[in-house]
């Protein structure tokens, strides 16, 4: 498992640059109308705006579903989807904050990346953070970890990483919310957000 953001492609694709792409939402699909009247965090001072509105997301390919802060912006990366029966690529969804100002040059954002086989994608942690939760209903990991000078394009950052992964299924789910250490309390809100309303369908891979 890796330890750090450059030795994951799928992940480091999300710290660039992405051109949105469509997405099917329906605001009343995942039930989620309760979680506007949810009391989320402050906005801090020069940091992301907090989560006021939230809408559904309905993947197109595999159907998965889950809520989303409302604003965020849908970045795609992927394997050709007549490859993803070899067990041997991933498929990945994010979405990608606002920027807080016009200084902000760190793209922050929340993923949902589907591994066949048993893979783990989560970064290595010390394990202390750690705790088991459900997901969908079903077991799943949750940790976090700091990453302290991080380089990017230039700059040094301290990025904040929560993750989560299901497991057990025959492939893996990961969950993870990126981005820097000041913005940390909205984004374990985004995070919390996407994992407590995800639901997967009946059969994602055919693994016959």
């Amino acid at each position: 498992m890796p330890e750090a953001i450059g030795m994951r492609p799928m992940l480091f694709m999300f710290l660039c640059s992405a051109v949105a792409t469509t997405a099917y939402f329906n605001r009343d699909r995942l039930g989620i109308s309760a979680y506007l009247h949810e009391t989320f965090s402050e906005k801090p001072i020069n940091a992301l705006p907090a989560i006021k509105e939230i809408r559904s997301y309905i993947d197109s390919d595999f159907n998965f579903e889950m809520a989303v802060p409302n604003g965020w912006t849908l970045i795609i990366a992927d394997e050709p989807l007549s490859e993803i029966d070899e067990l041997e690529t991933s498929y990945a969804v994010g979405f990608e904050s606002p920027r807080s100002d016009e200084n902000d040059h760190f793209s922050d954002y929340i993923m949902v990346e589907i591994i066949p086989g048993s893979i783990s994608g989560a970064f290595e942690t010390d394990g202390s953070l750690e705790r088991t939760i459900l997901i969908d209903g079903r077991p799943a990991k949750e940790d976090e970890l700091l990453l302290r000078d991080y380089e990017v394009a230039g700059d040094k950052l301290d990025l904040q990483v929560f993750q989560a992964e299901l497991y057990g299924l025959g492939y893996s789910v990961g969950f993870y919310a990126i981005g820097e250490h000041r913005e940390a309390a909205v984004l374990r809100d985004a995070f919390r957000l996407m994992i407590q309303t995800f639901k997967l369908p009946p059969h994602l891979f055919d693994l016959s």
